[in-house]
């Protein structure tokens, strides 16, 4: 979204590995984008619309982005047999295996700080959808069978 001051792409095992402060996302609420870059690239994703794309998860926070992308993490982290963390797009990497496609070494994640998430994040994914005819791999809902 063009009005939205998105920050660089950063990487979150350099956030959470290396625990490089200076990367931390911060204590506001707000939009953010995860993607999977190996050797420099982006690995993108064939979508229902013959289109190639490199977005894996959009989501959004109410609360802080810095706690709401630590649950992603801490989620995707998980043994998919003890599953705590309550993340849907974390839970999702887990339980489908991503892992495989996308390490988590490879991640990457960037944020925009916004008082109105919600609405932004919806508009985010209708653009989305209508770019690809398709969702995010992580944005799939799912049922809480824990």
């Amino acid at each position: 979204m063009s009005f939205l001051k998105w920050s660089k792409w950063v990487s979150l095992h350099k956030i959470y590995v290396t625990k490089n402060a200076a990367l931390t996302p911060p204590v506001k609420p707000g939009v953010y984008k995860i993607k999977c870059v190996k050797n420099g690239e982006d690995v993108l994703i064939q979508r229902a619309n013959d289109i190639a794309d490199e977005i894996l998860y959009i989501g959004e926070t109410k609360g802080t982005l810095k706690e709401r992308i630590s649950d992603f993490w801490k989620a995707a982290n998980e043994n998919s047999n003890d599953i705590k963390t309550t993340h849907s797009a974390g839970n999702t990497y887990v339980l489908f295996n991503f892992k495989l496609k996308f390490p988590l070494k490879c991640l990457k994640v960037k944020w925009a700080i916004t008082n109105n998430s919600k609405a932004v994040e919806k508009k985010m994914l209708n653009k989305y959808k209508q770019k690809t005819f398709d969702l995010p791999p992580f944005n799939i809902k799912l049922e809480r069978l824990w």
